[in-house]
């Protein structure tokens, strides 16, 4: 009995400590403030955060995959940091961004699954073959292409040079978190940090190309 009320009770003081460093966080002004606020968050939580959500959605989703997806939620949680409301319990909060993003993760997989058999088969099994415009290929191809070009140069605009190299191994040569943190010998909790301040910069930059 005993040992059921130091369990409950270390439970409680968790509960606190991670209430207390995402409140920490959200108040959080000077970008040293953030990054020491979000570092000590993410090293008291992700591993309670990625035994729990592995257990419920690994599968569908494969590790890698779940891994992938893991650290795009860190992200969602800096950028979302202001929206926290103090009276609730960080973990709870922290864990639904997780779900919402995993399950998202999981439709866009189905989706992709759906449309590749889609155009694989017709209704009567046979194989298509779906031959595209010459011009609407070429049309589409430019205006990628002009993304792109004002993607990079937005990137290669950037103040700091980590920063620039970061969100364009992520962003550019779609890298995984845990590839470009062994690439560059910098904890994770740091790449998510300083992505999270680089595309809030690069949104601002690049609001024409979604207009």
């Amino acid at each position: 009995m005993e040992l059921l009320k130091v369990k409950k009770k270390y439970k409680y003081i968790d509960d606190e400590r991670q209430t207390e460093l995402m409140v920490q966080l959200k108040n959080s002004t000077s970008i040293a403030d953030v990054e020491h606020s979000f570092n000590a968050l993410y090293d008291n939580m992700t591993k309670l955060l990625w035994n729990n959500l592995t257990r419920k959605y690994v599968p569908p989703l494969n590790h890698d995959d779940m891994k992938d997806v893991f650290q795009d939620s860190w992200v969602k949680v800096i950028d979302s940091r202001l929206m926290f409301d103090d009276s609730k319990k960080a973990y709870t909060w922290i864990f639904t961004i997780f779900k919402n993003m995993i399950i998202d993760r999981i439709r866009f997989f189905d989706r992709k699954k759906t449309q590749s058999m889609d155009t694989q088969l017709d209704d009567e099994g046979f194989t298509r073959e779906f031959k595209a415009d010459d011009k609407t290929d070429a049309d589409f191809n430019v205006i990628e292409n002009e993304k792109l070009f004002h993607i990079k140069k937005a990137i290669l605009e950037l103040e700091d040079e980590l920063d620039r190299i970061i969100i364009n191994k992520r962003i550019i040569e779609n890298k995984k978190f845990e590839d470009i943190s062994k690439e560059l010998e910098i904890p994770i909790a740091t790449i998510h940090y300083k992505l999270n301040k680089s595309l809030t910069k690069l949104r601002k930059k690049l609001i024409f190309l979604v207009n």
